[in-house]
């Protein structure tokens, strides 16, 4: 910056003594040369102006621009977008499906879980009338089981059939646009069933 001062200031005072005359004929070589010492410093400052930037033009003539020349921004192209758009689509499309089997496996596990709460109160049912309850509400009255388990957002609990040895309990997906199945437990314990929704593989009853 301070030889372009330097620069300014020395034409300045060369026009103030008459070397060089900015009132002078166009075609004075003195003129000329003054001007594109200046322009030669001013680039010294500019990043966007090199020196390929200035056409190179005859002596005596205005300078010019190459606008062509000038600093661009850089920027994504429209190629460059739908390549990267393309590759996200398909990494979702491998980890969406994934995604969705954990959290219908974790209901699943939810709903047997409740099955096991169910057959547990009928133990206690039983050991207290020596017959099994016909329904869950009979259960829950009793206080033997959380009152909340018959309004549970996807699976409809209920006791298929009891008597006094025997008893089936269970745990129907709430219908959905992809998983269906029915959770069973009987008087031993012993969960069955499965929820499936092709081509996904099956959900079974039980903790995995």
């Amino acid at each position: 910056m301070t030889e372009f001062f330097f620069a300014q200031h020395n034409c300045k005072i060369q026009c103030r003594r008459g070397i060089l005359s900015p009132t002078a004929a166009p075609n004075g070589d003195s003129f000329g040369e003054g001007i594109r010492l200046l322009h030669f410093f001013a680039t010294l400052q500019s990043p966007c102006l090199s020196a390929g930037a200035v056409s190179k033009q005859p002596r005596n003539r205005p300078l010019r621009f190459h606008a062509a020349e000038t600093c661009s921004r850089s920027a994504a192209t429209l190629l460059e977008l739908v390549i990267v758009m393309t590759i996200l689509g398909v990494l979702l499309s491998f980890g969406i499906p994934s995604f969705q089997l954990a959290i219908e496996q974790s209901r699943a596990q939810v709903a047997s879980a409740n099955l096991e709460a169910i057959w547990s109160a009928q133990r206690l049912y039983w050991l207290a009338n020596r017959t099994y309850a016909p329904d869950l509400a009979t259960l829950q009255s009793a206080g033997m089981l959380d009152p909340s388990l018959g309004s549970q957002t996807f699976f409809i609990y209920e006791i298929a059939s009891a008597d006094a040895n025997t008893f089936v309990a269970t745990a129907t997906r709430v219908s959905n646009v992809k998983w269906n199945g029915t959770f069973t437990i009987d008087q031993s314990g012993t969960l069955s069933g499965v929820l499936s929704a092709p081509p996904q593989q099956n959900i079974t009853a039980g903790f995995e």
